[in-house]
């Protein structure tokens, strides 16, 4: 039903972008401020700021499609220490609860797996709904973390991880 790629072109990372604009406004509205939202999206997750991280970053992204070929979602890991720290994991809204969550966390595993890391490790908003999800598929908190971001914004997260 789904299906993930690895992005290596240009293309490809405009519709990572194109996506995170439409899943981050979808997703975070009553979350966080309409302001947040935009700041967050242009500095973490714009065409630029995704080129950067990908090709001086250490970070790889893959992409997911649905049947017809269209964006679903897609997701971003780096290694840090002993995990595969799992940066971005965003699923388009008519595609949740439809394994496509689950088939992500399993390619991440797979990854950390093959890099000989021990776990994964994800940060996760407070106020996120998607907190079930997650303690569902096996990852616990481990603590709590404020971080200011800039433009006076202050990000309020768990940070969970994932026994391998």
């Amino acid at each position: 039903m789904f299906s993930l790629k690895k992005i290596n072109s240009d293309k490809e990372i405009f519709a990572v972008a194109a996506l995170a604009d439409k899943i981050w406004h979808e997703h975070y509205d009553g979350i966080l401020s309409r302001a947040q939202i935009d700041y967050m999206v242009e500095k973490y997750q714009s065409f630029d700021a995704v080129k950067k991280s990908v090709e001086s970053g250490g970070y790889e992204y893959y992409l997911a499609s649905g049947e017809n070929g269209e964006s679903v979602g897609y997701f971003g890991v780096v290694s840090e220490n002993d995990a595969l720290f799992v940066s971005k994991l965003y699923v388009s809204s008519f595609a949740r609860g439809k394994g496509l969550g689950k088939m992500c966390i399993k390619k991440c595993a797979e990854i950390a797996r093959t890099r000989g890391l021990e776990k994964l490790r994800l940060t996760v908003n407070r106020g996120n709904p998607s907190l079930g999800f997650y303690k569902k598929a096996g990852f616990v908190t481990v603590r709590e973390e404020d971080t200011e971001i800039g433009g006076g914004f202050v990000m309020n997260d768990y940070i969970m991880e994932y026994e391998l």
